[in-house]
Order: structure tokens, then sequence, then C-alpha cells
């Protein structure tokens, strides 16, 4: 967890979760945080902490937090070989689990941004989309205690109805590898696929969520035909993408109509990433780089996971690839802030090339996220009201996103 790094969660084998609340001092330290119905103990005994309906041999989980005033929101996601759950509370004391679809193997996970859409994969090239009430906003209870759940039967809570799952793609015989979604409501939707020997490895929709029926388009374009790990929508983009593949990783900054491979490889093996098999990435947001006057912002950082070489880390792959010089300019931005320090409002300006939906993001100066909201804009000059009557004093950074293309400032509240 970025907002409590005491947690640290850990999924093993066969869809065991472990769970630490002391940063993982010691192996002891990582317990199991099922409750009694994803892990039900038998009669007279006690549960195992592994889910009763096994798993994959890796099987996916999705995790998520936001600070919300004072207040610390997460949405933990499980896929089973029978179900999605979900918990409210994993950065609490036992959480309780919610199955919120059921299926056959799922092998991959994602949720929007707004919380109100899960997309889930399968080893057997199924995609799912499951619409829900807000993770982030809606309470979700059971009628009764756990304790009390009569035996044998399925439990029940009054949000279940709401919760919709429909079929919106199918590739047969192939093993869904990952999801990734982009925009602020997730309609921009990455499938990667496994499986040796096909010409089309990964496959995109900009509709995923509004459309009845989404259209998935190949964007395998000029990628080697190899299996492909792992997918990211850089910074929520919808067009913006980095995958990990068996030959290490590669980028697109025009929605996948090109890609270009992104591994280093040069003498300093510190320095490089190798054109291995990449199963893993990771993109954190990061303003170490922040000046005194609120510029400077760089880019998020990338983790990689690879097979054999260990894990690796970027500070600039995000932002500057291709590594022309000429590319830079094209996704940084400028914003400013007035008035700056600020009581209960301030206006964000920004200047827009088109009319668009952008992301804006108040980090504290040590990088924690207190807010995100999404606005649309028009092109040309913007004013933007920013209600910062619930921050507390002193000093934050403001981050605008417009699909790639980012900026940042310094605000000061008093």
């Amino acid at each position: 967890s970025d907002l409590l790094p005491n947690f640290v969660f850990t999924s093993v084998y066969f869809g065991e979760l472990r769970r630490a609340g002391d940063g993982g001092q010691t192996g002891s330290s990582f317990k199991s945080f099922f409750d009694q119905n994803i892990d039900k103990a038998p009669p007279g005994g006690t549960s195992d902490g592994k889910p009763n309906e096994g798993g994959l041999w890796v099987s996916p989980i999705e995790f998520k937090e936001k600070q919300v005033g004072s207040e610390i929101k997460s949405v933990f996601l499980f896929g089973g070989n029978a179900s999605v759950w979900m918990t409210q509370g994993a950065l609490k004391g036992n959480p309780v689990w919610f199955k919120i679809s059921s299926g056959l193997e799922f092998s991959a996970l994602s949720m929007s941004n707004d919380g109100k859409t899960v997309f889930a994969g399968t080893s057997g090239g199924a995609v799912y989309r499951i619409t829900v009430p807000s993770l982030w906003d809606s309470v979700y209870r059971y009628t009764d205690t756990i304790s009390n759940m009569p035996s044998g039967s399925t439990y029940t809570y009054p949000l279940y109805s709401s919760c919709t799952t429909k079929l919106i793609a199918s590739y047969p015989s192939r093993y869904i590898t990952d999801l990734s979604n982009g925009g602020p409501n997730g309609n921009t939707l990455l499938v990667t696929l496994a499986n040796y020997g096909n010409n089309s490895y990964i496959y995109k929709s900009l509709t995923a969520v509004d459309s009845i029926s989404p259209v998935f388009t190949d964007i395998t374009s000029n990628l080697p035909k190899m299996p492909i790990y792992t997918s990211l929508c850089l910074g929520g983009s919808t067009n913006k993408f980095m995958i990990g593949t068996e030959l290490g990783i590669w980028g697109s900054d025009n929605g996948g109509t090109s890609w270009s491979e992104l591994n280093m490889m040069n003498a300093d093996e510190s320095t490089w990433h190798p054109r291995v098999s990449t199963y893993e990435l990771v993109e954190k947001d990061h303003f170490a780089n922040a000046d005194a006057t609120g510029g400077g912002y760089r880019n998020s950082i990338i983790y990689s996971g690879t097979y054999g070489r260990g894990t690796f880390r970027s500070t600039s792959l995000s932002l500057y690839f291709p590594s022309s010089a000429s590319f830079i300019g094209e996704h940084t931005g400028s914003i400013s802030i007035y008035p700056n320090p600020a009581v209960n409002n301030a206006v964000l300006e920004y200047e827009s090339e088109k009319a668009a939906k952008v992301s804006i993001k108040i980090y504290s100066l040590t990088g924690t996220l207190i807010r995100e909201e999404w606005t649309n804009i028009s092109s040309g000059k913007n004013q933007i009201n920013l209600n910062i009557s619930n921050l507390a004093q002193g000093g934050y950074i403001v981050y605008l996103n417009d699909n790639g293309k980012r900026a940042s400032t310094k605000l000061i509240k008093q």
C-alpha cells in the first residue's frame, strides 16, 4: 500500500493470498486475509488459508486505493476458479469478501478508475464486463453476520442483484494474460493473449463500457508474433500503451498502430532492461523531481518483473519513449493556479489543443494522492474551479493529465 505502507500483499500459487500489517518484517507476518465466504472451514475444523473454489497457478488480483479527505478507501479484487471476489477492507482488520460474478478459471482483472466497471478474463479466452454499484462509494454489507451464515447455502447481500455480468469478447483456446483500461470510465480496454503459433496477441476496444457489444480491434501490428503477458494504459491514456512480452518491453504512443522496442541493452547492466520474458508492469506516480515552484515533474515510475533476471525500475520510460528529443514536447504542458496561496477555492488555468476529458489529481508533497477528479475541457484556454475547502493547510502538487499530456504545479492552502 502506498497510503498505509505497513500493509504488504502477496499472491501465492493456486489462489492463496497473504497480507502483512507490519511491512512484512518476517515470513510469519504474512497471513491469509480471506473470510469464510471464500475459505469456509469444514465442520469442527479450521480454515486452511486457501480459497475453497481453488485458483490458477497465478491467480489474478487488483488493488487500488485513494484518500478522500481524511478517509483512506481501498478496493481489492481476486479471481478464483469460479468467482470474482471483492473486499473494501484490505486495509482494515478483518476484511469481508463479496462475490460479484461467477465464471470459470479467471486469469485477469482490471477495474475502471470510477469503480463502476470490472473487467475479467479467463484461461479459456473469455472477457467479461461486470457492472457494479461503485466499488468506491457503495457500502457492501451482508444482511446477517458471517458467523450466522447458513451452512451449505449461497449467502447474498442487498447489492448483489445490481451486479451484472456480460460476455464482451471471446478468443477460443487462448489464455487471457492481462486486461488494462484507460480513460475516466475505462472505455479503452486492452486484452493481451498468450499461446505460441498465433498472429494476434493484443486487442483494443474504445467502447468497452459504453457499448452493448464492444468492438475489439487487433493492434498486434509490427510486433513479433509472441505472447504478451502484461499491459499498461500509461497514466490512464487512451493511446499510449506499454506491454511486457516474451521479448521484454515494447510501447506505442499512437494507440497501437505501431510499436517500438523499449529494452535498453548497453554495456552498463545496472541501467538496462534485458530482452527477456516480462510478466508484470506496474506504474506509480512520482513527484520527487518537483522543484520549489511546483514545476519539474517528469513522469511516473515503471516497475517490471521478469523471468529469471529480477525486477527493474525506470523513471523515464513512461514519458520519453520513443527516445527522440522531439517526442518530449508532445507530452508536456503547463498549468497555473490563482490565487496561490488560496483558502477555499482556486482556479486552474490550462490551454488545450482540443476538447477532452482530463484528470486532475492533488498530491501531498510526499507523493500521497489526496484527491482525483475528472472534468470536461474545451479547445483553447480553460479555467477550472477547484474546491479546496476540505484540504488541510500546507503545500500540495496539482497534476493534470490530458490523455497523456501532463503538467503540474504547486498549490499552497492557507
